[in-house]
């Protein structure tokens, strides 16, 4: 079939509420559509199929991607809701919140932000005919700082969504005592794999080692 074809059957599984029909020929037609299309209209199909967990890897990955509208905002906060994680995610430290919402974004709304600010500064400098070498440096590195913490640090990050209720383990391997229980649907950081298990590094009152399998790394 052609994409025209593809999208207008997708289309019409959608509207007649046969949302497992529409979820197999979007994964079985995955190249038709741009990376930013396919995860979120996945995402949203898994949502409204209810299941919430695959829905909200999918609109992170369609946020990460670029994807940034009321859409994909309203469908995560949905996904969240359900999940029960939204609350639990709230109580994050302000840093942790921070963190998260510098990973979710792409980087152009950094850059561009950093641009708006640094042409301000010109633009005042000129209106009033003064030049501060040191404060036009000082405001564009304070503009772009935001964007230089995304790709030196977010963009290597590995972030993680628990694709069921999972153990944490004090150590890599199922001998080690369960430390906690992470309900299914909530984003962390980890580390690199291990043998088929990784390191809860964010937030850190979920330090532990989970099994790489139980998790969708964005």
């Amino acid at each position: 079939m052609k994409a025209k074809e593809i999208e207008s059957k997708i289309l019409q599984h959608y509207q007649s509420f046969e949302y497992d029909q529409a979820i197999k020929l979007m994964l079985s037609n995955k190249d038709v559509f741009s990376p930013i299309d396919f995860h979120y209209n996945l995402g949203t199909l898994f949502l409204k199929n209810k299941n919430f967990t695959v829905a909200r890897y999918h609109l992170e990955k369609a946020l990460s991607k670029g994807r940034i509208d009321e859409g994909v905002f309203n469908n995560l906060n949905a996904s969240k809701m359900f999940l029960g994680v939204a609350e639990i995610e709230s109580e994050h430290s302000f840093w942790t919140q921070k963190a998260d919402t510098l990973y979710s974004l792409p980087v152009w709304p950094f850059v561009t932000v950093g641009l708006l600010i640094t042409i301000a500064y010109l633009v005042v400098q000129k209106v009033n005919k003064t030049k501060n070498t040191i404060g036009f440096l000082i405001c564009t590195l304070i503009a772009f700082l935001p964007f230089l913490i995304k790709v030196s640090f977010f963009n290597t990050a590995n972030f993680a969504i628990t694709f069921k209720d999972i153990e944490l383990r004090e150590g890599p391997a199922p001998v080690f005592e369960v430390t906690r229980t992470l309900p299914k649907g909530l984003k962390i950081v980890v580390g690199d794999p291990t043998e088929g298990w990784v390191m809860v590094k964010s937030p850190v009152e979920y330090s532990g080692w989970a099994k790489l399998s139980d998790l969708g790394v964005l």
